[in-house]
Protein backbone atom coordinates (compact mmCIF):
# COMPACT_ATOMS: atom_id res chain seq x y z
CA UNK A 1 0.00 0.00 0.00
CA UNK A 2 2.98 2.19 0.56
CA UNK A 3 6.56 2.19 0.92
CA UNK A 4 9.11 0.64 4.19
CA UNK A 5 8.77 4.14 5.70
CA UNK A 6 5.18 4.28 5.88
CA UNK A 7 4.11 7.34 3.70
CA UNK A 8 2.01 7.59 0.48
CA UNK A 9 5.03 9.11 -1.03
CA UNK A 10 7.83 6.78 -0.52
CA UNK A 11 8.26 5.15 -3.46
CA UNK A 12 9.41 1.08 -3.93
CA UNK A 13 10.25 -1.56 -6.46
CA UNK A 14 8.30 -4.10 -7.23
CA UNK A 15 6.57 -6.66 -9.18
CA UNK A 16 3.52 -6.34 -11.27
CA UNK A 17 2.35 -9.42 -11.26
CA UNK A 18 -1.24 -8.18 -13.42
CA UNK A 19 1.24 -8.67 -16.30
CA UNK A 20 3.59 -11.71 -17.45
CA UNK A 21 3.26 -15.52 -17.75
CA UNK A 22 2.92 -17.45 -14.61
CA UNK A 23 6.34 -18.80 -12.91
CA UNK A 24 8.10 -16.00 -15.24
CA UNK A 25 11.30 -14.50 -13.46
CA UNK A 26 12.37 -10.13 -13.52
CA UNK A 27 15.29 -9.51 -12.17
CA UNK A 28 16.92 -6.21 -10.02
CA UNK A 29 20.74 -6.13 -10.25
CA UNK A 30 22.81 -3.68 -8.50
CA UNK A 31 25.46 -1.69 -9.59
CA UNK A 32 29.34 -3.32 -9.95
CA UNK A 33 30.41 -3.98 -6.11
CA UNK A 34 33.66 -3.84 -4.61
CA UNK A 35 33.65 -6.20 -1.59
CA UNK A 36 37.13 -8.07 -1.59
CA UNK A 37 36.61 -9.05 2.40
CA UNK A 38 32.67 -9.10 1.72
CA UNK A 39 30.08 -7.11 3.14
CA UNK A 40 26.54 -6.86 4.36
CA UNK A 41 23.62 -6.52 2.66
CA UNK A 42 19.73 -4.41 4.20
CA UNK A 43 16.82 -3.96 2.77
CA UNK A 44 13.30 -4.56 2.66
CA UNK A 45 10.95 -6.44 1.75
CA UNK A 46 6.96 -6.95 1.57
CA UNK A 47 5.40 -10.11 0.00
CA UNK A 48 1.07 -10.21 0.57
CA UNK A 49 -0.95 -11.98 -2.19
CA UNK A 50 -2.83 -15.16 -1.94
CA UNK A 51 -0.63 -16.60 -5.12
CA UNK A 52 2.59 -15.11 -3.92
CA UNK A 53 5.82 -16.75 -5.90
CA UNK A 54 9.08 -16.58 -4.55
CA UNK A 55 11.76 -13.96 -3.70
CA UNK A 56 15.76 -14.78 -4.06
CA UNK A 57 18.63 -12.66 -3.50
CA UNK A 58 21.95 -13.47 -4.46
CA UNK A 59 25.50 -12.37 -4.54
CA UNK A 60 26.84 -13.21 -7.71
CA UNK A 61 31.24 -13.34 -8.27
CA UNK A 62 33.26 -14.06 -11.15
CA UNK A 63 30.18 -14.78 -12.98
CA UNK A 64 28.47 -17.49 -10.55
CA UNK A 65 25.89 -16.40 -8.60
CA UNK A 66 24.50 -18.09 -5.30
CA UNK A 67 21.39 -17.42 -3.59
CA UNK A 68 21.62 -15.91 0.12
CA UNK A 69 18.05 -15.39 0.99
CA UNK A 70 14.80 -17.39 -0.36
CA UNK A 71 11.34 -16.65 0.23
CA UNK A 72 8.21 -18.44 -1.17
CA UNK A 73 4.90 -17.59 -0.94
CA UNK A 74 2.73 -15.46 0.74
CA UNK A 75 4.82 -13.76 3.79
CA UNK A 76 2.04 -10.54 5.32
CA UNK A 77 -1.33 -10.86 5.85
CA UNK A 78 -2.50 -7.52 4.33
CA UNK A 79 -1.14 -4.52 2.26
CA UNK A 80 -1.02 -2.67 5.70
CA UNK A 81 1.44 -5.04 7.29
CA UNK A 82 4.81 -3.82 8.39
CA UNK A 83 7.33 -4.22 5.57
CA UNK A 84 10.46 -7.16 6.90
CA UNK A 85 13.76 -6.13 7.50
CA UNK A 86 15.97 -8.31 6.07
CA UNK A 87 20.01 -7.88 6.98
CA UNK A 88 22.71 -10.29 5.61
CA UNK A 89 26.57 -10.88 5.21
CA UNK A 90 27.79 -11.18 1.39
CA UNK A 91 30.71 -13.33 1.05
CA UNK A 92 34.07 -11.78 0.15
CA UNK A 93 34.44 -11.02 -3.62
CA UNK A 94 31.23 -10.57 -4.36
CA UNK A 95 31.00 -8.23 -7.89
CA UNK A 96 26.53 -7.20 -7.36
CA UNK A 97 23.71 -8.49 -6.11
CA UNK A 98 20.85 -9.67 -8.20
CA UNK A 99 16.92 -9.79 -6.78
CA UNK A 100 14.96 -12.24 -8.72
CA UNK A 101 11.21 -12.36 -8.60
CA UNK A 102 9.38 -15.18 -9.94
CA UNK A 103 6.15 -14.76 -10.23
CA UNK A 104 2.87 -16.96 -8.94
CA UNK A 105 -0.23 -18.42 -10.38
CA UNK A 106 -2.18 -15.24 -10.79
CA UNK A 107 -1.95 -11.56 -10.50
CA UNK A 108 -2.18 -11.63 -6.60
CA UNK A 109 1.45 -12.12 -6.44
CA UNK A 110 2.95 -8.32 -6.10
CA UNK A 111 6.40 -8.47 -4.09
CA UNK A 112 8.20 -5.34 -3.19
CA UNK A 113 11.23 -4.15 -2.24
CA UNK A 114 12.60 -1.13 -0.38
CA UNK A 115 15.42 1.12 1.52
CA UNK A 116 18.46 -1.77 0.04
CA UNK A 117 21.80 -1.12 1.29
CA UNK A 118 25.37 -2.83 0.62
CA UNK A 119 28.47 -1.67 2.66
CA UNK A 120 31.35 -2.67 4.16
CA UNK A 121 29.30 -2.55 7.70
CA UNK A 122 25.49 -1.69 8.61
CA UNK A 123 25.27 2.35 8.43
CA UNK A 124 24.80 3.68 11.57
CA UNK A 125 21.03 4.10 13.30
CA UNK A 126 19.51 7.31 13.76
CA UNK A 127 17.53 8.35 17.01
CA UNK A 128 13.87 8.08 16.05
CA UNK A 129 12.28 11.09 15.97
CA UNK A 130 8.87 11.68 17.11
CA UNK A 131 6.65 11.74 14.08
CA UNK A 132 4.71 15.00 14.11
CA UNK A 133 1.14 15.26 15.25
CA UNK A 134 -1.61 16.28 12.76
CA UNK A 135 -3.51 19.38 13.81
CA UNK A 136 -6.95 18.31 13.52
CA UNK A 137 -9.47 19.74 11.14
CA UNK A 138 -12.84 21.46 12.05
CA UNK A 139 -13.61 21.69 9.03
CA UNK A 140 -12.71 19.41 5.87
CA UNK A 141 -13.76 19.48 2.27
CA UNK A 142 -12.87 17.74 -1.14
CA UNK A 143 -13.69 17.67 -4.73
CA UNK A 144 -10.50 16.13 -5.95
CA UNK A 145 -10.33 19.22 -8.33
CA UNK A 146 -7.75 20.67 -5.62
CA UNK A 147 -5.53 19.71 -2.71
CA UNK A 148 -8.88 20.93 -0.30
CA UNK A 149 -8.28 21.39 3.29
CA UNK A 150 -5.87 18.42 4.30
CA UNK A 151 -2.34 17.74 3.94
CA UNK A 152 -1.65 17.46 0.36
CA UNK A 153 -0.65 13.89 -0.54
CA UNK A 154 -0.52 13.85 -4.10
CA UNK A 155 -0.51 17.14 -6.68
CA UNK A 156 0.84 15.61 -9.71
CA UNK A 157 -2.40 16.30 -12.17
CA UNK A 158 -1.31 13.73 -14.79
CA UNK A 159 -2.85 10.82 -15.37
CA UNK A 160 -5.53 8.28 -13.77
CA UNK A 161 -5.01 7.54 -10.26
CA UNK A 162 -2.77 10.51 -9.67
CA UNK A 163 -4.86 13.52 -8.61
CA UNK A 164 -6.09 15.33 -6.27
CA UNK A 165 -6.58 13.31 -3.25
CA UNK A 166 -6.94 16.39 -0.30
CA UNK A 167 -4.56 14.90 2.23
CA UNK A 168 -6.84 11.35 2.16
CA UNK A 169 -5.34 8.18 2.84
CA UNK A 170 -6.66 6.02 0.09
CA UNK A 171 -5.88 1.69 -0.31
CA UNK A 172 -6.93 -0.93 -2.40
CA UNK A 173 -9.14 -0.17 -5.85
CA UNK A 174 -9.81 3.64 -5.18
CA UNK A 175 -8.88 5.91 -7.97
CA UNK A 176 -9.35 9.52 -9.24
CA UNK A 177 -11.12 9.73 -12.44
CA UNK A 178 -9.85 12.88 -14.42
CA UNK A 179 -13.60 13.53 -15.15
CA UNK A 180 -16.53 12.08 -17.84
CA UNK A 181 -16.51 8.20 -17.50
CA UNK A 182 -14.51 5.64 -15.52
CA UNK A 183 -12.38 2.90 -17.81
CA UNK A 184 -14.70 0.36 -17.21
CA UNK A 185 -18.17 -0.36 -19.74
CA UNK A 186 -21.74 -0.34 -18.33
CA UNK A 187 -21.08 0.94 -14.96
CA UNK A 188 -19.85 4.12 -12.94
CA UNK A 189 -21.20 7.94 -13.74
CA UNK A 190 -20.75 9.43 -16.78
CA UNK A 191 -19.32 12.57 -15.17
CA UNK A 192 -18.13 14.07 -11.32
CA UNK A 193 -21.83 15.60 -9.68
CA UNK A 194 -21.63 19.04 -11.34
CA UNK A 195 -21.97 17.44 -14.60
CA UNK A 196 -18.97 18.84 -16.49
CA UNK A 197 -16.62 16.32 -18.31
CA UNK A 198 -13.53 17.89 -16.54
CA UNK A 199 -14.75 17.37 -12.88
CA UNK A 200 -12.96 14.54 -11.10
CA UNK A 201 -14.17 12.33 -8.47
CA UNK A 202 -12.71 9.06 -6.73
CA UNK A 203 -14.24 5.79 -7.68
CA UNK A 204 -13.82 1.94 -7.05
CA UNK A 205 -11.92 0.91 -10.63
CA UNK A 206 -13.28 -3.15 -9.81
CA UNK A 207 -11.88 -4.03 -13.54
CA UNK A 208 -8.61 -4.14 -11.51
CA UNK A 209 -8.96 -7.26 -9.86
CA UNK A 210 -10.80 -10.17 -11.02
CA UNK A 211 -12.76 -11.12 -7.67
CA UNK A 212 -12.85 -10.07 -4.28
CA UNK A 213 -10.02 -9.04 -2.50
CA UNK A 214 -11.40 -7.34 0.48
CA UNK A 215 -12.13 -3.86 1.71
CA UNK A 216 -10.84 -0.45 -0.13
CA UNK A 217 -10.64 2.66 2.65
CA UNK A 218 -10.82 6.15 1.93
CA UNK A 219 -10.14 8.00 5.12
CA UNK A 220 -10.08 11.41 5.65
CA UNK A 221 -7.15 13.47 8.18
CA UNK A 222 -8.14 13.06 11.40
CA UNK A 223 -10.90 15.39 12.68
CA UNK A 224 -11.35 18.25 15.64
CA UNK A 225 -15.49 17.35 16.20
CA UNK A 226 -15.79 17.87 19.90
CA UNK A 227 -19.48 18.48 19.46
CA UNK A 228 -20.25 16.29 16.69
CA UNK A 229 -20.79 17.60 13.09
CA UNK A 230 -22.33 16.13 9.79
CA UNK A 231 -21.27 15.29 6.66
CA UNK A 232 -22.48 15.87 3.20
CA UNK A 233 -21.13 13.65 -0.17
CA UNK A 234 -22.57 12.83 -3.33
CA UNK A 235 -22.48 8.52 -4.11
CA UNK A 236 -23.19 7.09 -7.82
CA UNK A 237 -23.30 3.43 -7.90
CA UNK A 238 -24.46 1.90 -11.14
CA UNK A 239 -23.70 -1.45 -12.21
CA UNK A 240 -25.20 -4.96 -12.14
CA UNK A 241 -22.60 -6.47 -9.82
CA UNK A 242 -22.11 -3.51 -7.17
CA UNK A 243 -21.05 -5.12 -3.93
CA UNK A 244 -21.24 -2.69 -0.41
CA UNK A 245 -20.58 0.84 0.00
CA UNK A 246 -20.24 2.11 3.89
CA UNK A 247 -19.36 5.36 5.80
CA UNK A 248 -17.74 4.82 9.20
CA UNK A 249 -17.52 6.98 12.05
CA UNK A 250 -14.56 6.33 14.06
CA UNK A 251 -13.49 7.62 17.17
CA UNK A 252 -10.46 6.48 19.76
CA UNK A 253 -9.89 3.63 17.53
CA UNK A 254 -13.60 1.93 16.89
CA UNK A 255 -15.40 2.71 13.90
CA UNK A 256 -19.21 2.61 13.85
CA UNK A 257 -20.93 2.20 10.25
CA UNK A 258 -23.60 5.02 9.76
CA UNK A 259 -24.35 4.64 6.09
CA UNK A 260 -24.47 1.40 3.85
CA UNK A 261 -26.03 0.50 0.75
CA UNK A 262 -25.88 -2.86 -1.35
CA UNK A 263 -26.28 -3.63 -4.82
CA UNK A 264 -26.73 -0.76 -7.65
CA UNK A 265 -28.91 2.10 -6.92
CA UNK A 266 -28.41 3.98 -10.16
CA UNK A 267 -30.39 2.90 -13.56
CA UNK A 268 -27.57 4.31 -15.61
Amino acid sequence: DRGQAGNLIDNYAHIEASYGASLSSSYLTTPRLALPTGGVLLFYVHMFGSNMGTLSVEACSLGTCNSVYFRSGQQHISNLAPWTRVVMALPAGTDFVRFVGTKGSSYRSDMALDSIFIGDTLPPTAAPTAAPTAVPLSNFTCDFNSPGDGTVVNTVPTTLGTRYWCGMEHSGLWKVDTGGSTPSFSTGPSSGQTGSSSDNYAHIEASTSSSNSGPSYLTTPRLGLPYGGFVEFYFHAYGSSIGTFSVHVCSVGVCNTTFTRIGQQHSS
